[in-house]
């Protein structure tokens, strides 16, 4: 029940803002309520659904400030992220991340969003390890999953010729920066690929802005 509804809204099939009716749910996939509430408590959990007193569950519909916002927060936390690594990186570091770069490429030619989003999620995790400060790593773990729940939602990945963007390229010049050991150019890398990955998300084709209700 939960990966059912969740494929549903994670591939669009449930738009940003469509209620999800129990008794709609159960008849078309023949459950009781008890697991489809379940698994909507456990979507609430991760971000994917919103849950109201006396009104129902929804498909998750940020509005386009709260999306913004969490770009900035996570801009930052990438920052303070190579500002305590830069010069502490070692050659089994950039082997790891070589790596996760090279799965990026793969998940581009399968063009599996999932797969993508999960190696990108490692990329950047790779660096916040590398602080050993606790609460930098669970903020930002928790930050790249409420994005990426965004980028479900809004991106066009599934849409566009991923290949000829080849999004992997910022990756690679975030890797040779830090080789370099250099932090101002780590830290305008790390601006451009927060304002990239919000120009990748369908936000300012919308011909209405995101509201809430």
């Amino acid at each position: 029940m939960y990966d059912y509804l969740k494929n549903q809204i994670l591939f669009r099939h449930l738009s940003p803002g469509t209620q999800l009716v129990e008794s709609l749910i159960g008849k078309e996939i023949q459950v009781s309520r008890t697991p489809i509430r379940n698994a909507m408590k456990k979507l609430e959990q991760e971000g994917l659904v919103n849950i109201y007193s006396n009104r129902g569950a929804f498909v998750v519909r940020p509005t386009l400030e709260e999306i913004r916002q969490a770009f900035d927060m996570r801009r930052h936390l990438e920052k303070m992220t190579l500002e305590q690594i830069y010069e502490h990186m070692s050659e089994e570091d950039f082997l790891h991340l070589e790596e996760w770069i090279r799965h990026e490429r793969e998940t581009y030619k399968t063009r599996d969003i999932l797969e993508y989003l999960d190696v990108n999620k490692q990329f950047h995790m790779t660096l916040a390890l590398k602080t050993k400060n606790t609460f930098l790593i669970d903020f930002t773990e928790r930050i790249l999953n409420q994005i990426h729940v965004y980028l479900m939602l809004y991106d066009v990945f599934v849409n566009e010729d991923l290949y000829e963007k080849q999004r992997f390229k910022e990756h690679e010049l975030l890797l040779d920066a830090l080789r370099k050991q250099d932090l101002p150019r780590l830290l305008r890398l790390i601006d451009q690929h927060m304002e990239e990955s919000l120009n990748y998300m369908s936000l300012t084709d919308r011909k209405k802005p995101l509201t809430r209700d």
